[in-house]
């Protein structure tokens, strides 16, 4: 049992972390959007 709950907090590390990027992708894709303007 102990394992399984590691491997949920893993996973929702990983997706948690997975989130932050895309979001940090998109914000850098606008920064770059609005200074090419």
């Amino acid at each position: 049992m102990p394992e399984n709950v590691n491997l949920i907090g893993i996973i929702t590390k990983i997706k948690s972390l997975h989130d932050f990027m895309k979001r940090d992708v998109v914000a850098h894709w606008a920064k770059g959007a609005v200074l090419s303007l």
